[in-house]
């Protein structure tokens, strides 16, 4: 079971359409963020959806009408994968643009990261998604510093 599937099941459904749609709407934003929306970050938006369960109709849904509020992640793990994610969507193109690097600090402070960490986070993040590292080793490695 991956770490997605351990932290949404512990949510309410509620909070599980929230969580996603905030996600969906994040991960959106910064496959936009370099004014270059292609069709390999597309399919990673797709495969993220569909890893879910949530079908692309609905995710189109979703990135089309983004009302309410956007749910932020409380915990440490899960700020840091929505970040992991976020950098898997930057690179999914095979290159990182300063757009997309200020997008993810700005994430990185809307998750109450302290703003001399930001930086660095998100450095260690991209670093982390190009040489292949999971998630379980980012938040071994972050759990263990």
């Amino acid at each position: 079971m991956t770490i997605n599937k351990i932290m949404l099941i512990s949510l309410t459904m509620t909070e599980i359409s929230n969580h996603l749609k905030g996600q969906f709407i994040r991960l959106y934003q910064m496959a936009a963020a370099d004014g270059d929306f292609n069709s390999e970050e597309l399919k990673m938006l797709y495969a993220y959806a569909v890893e879910r369960g949530v079908p692309k109709g609905e995710l189109m849904r979703i990135l089309m009408d983004p009302v309410g509020k956007i749910e932020i992640p409380q915990d440490l793990d899960t700020k840091i994968q929505y970040l992991y994610d976020l950098g898997k969507m930057v690179l999914a193109d095979g290159r990182v643009d300063d757009d997309e690097i200020a997008t993810m600090q700005k994430y990185a402070k809307r998750f109450d990261f302290k703003s001399e960490n930001e930086e660095g986070i998100v450095a260690y993040i991209l670093e982390s998604v190009e040489n292949n590292k999971s998630i379980y080793d980012v938040l071994k490695e972050i759990h263990n510093s």
